[in-house]
């Protein structure tokens, strides 16, 4: 088979995993890595698996500093849009790249990465981690506490519920296009 692996994962487990599922792909498969200027490429490096290793350019907005850090949410909101126009891009290349199926796993900034949406082969998305709005980690960090006129302020932020309505839709429709789901 001709597989086309997409990921944007920093150092860690996840790309641990990625490095084990491609090492073991490659052993009677044709692989290609479409990956982003953000990920980590050198921990756990897949690149000599690979017949082809295409890294698309991205880099996030420069976030801003107190007092003006309620704009973060807009710059990240601008950043999803530019995620989805080059999500688009790689997903093209990979439609005419005569793939079999795509293996897809995380990308930093979406989690189940936008270009799902715009494959016309098969695919499988390999979540490493539960994701979304819903999902809350149960052990207590104190410095993530909110309280007080901060949480107030928060509720009240148009630009938190641009950002995150505009996450979710990507994740929601990502998720949906994917043909195969695979979960840790």
């Amino acid at each position: 088979m001709k597989i086309a692996i997409f990921h944007n994962i920093p150092s860690g487990g996840a790309k641990r995993a990625l490095f084990e599922w491609t090492r073991r792909l490659a052993g009677r498969h044709v692989i290609d890595v479409y990956s982003l200027a953000t990920a980590d490429h050198t921990f756990c490096d897949i690149r000599p698996f690979a017949a082809r290793h295409h890294v698309f350019e991205f880099a996030p907005r420069s976030l801003f500093n107190s007092p003006f850090g309620r704009l973060n949410q807009f710059q990240r909101w601008r950043d999803l849009g530019d995620l989805e126009r080059i999500n688009r891009r790689i997903a093209g290349q990979i439609n005419q790249g005569g793939y079999d199926v795509l293996f897809a796993n995380t990308c930093i900034f979406t989690f189940i990465p936008a270009l799902l949406q715009y494959v016309n082969i098969p695919s499988v998305y390999y979540l490493h981690e539960p994701f979304g709005s819903g999902f809350y980690r149960s052990f207590e960090r104190p410095y993530l506490k909110r309280g007080g006129w901060r949480q107030s302020v928060d509720r009240l932020d148009p630009l938190i519920g641009l950002y995150q309505g505009r996450l979710a839709s990507i994740q929601k429709r990502s998720l949906r296009a994917t043909t195969r789901l695979l979960s840790n």
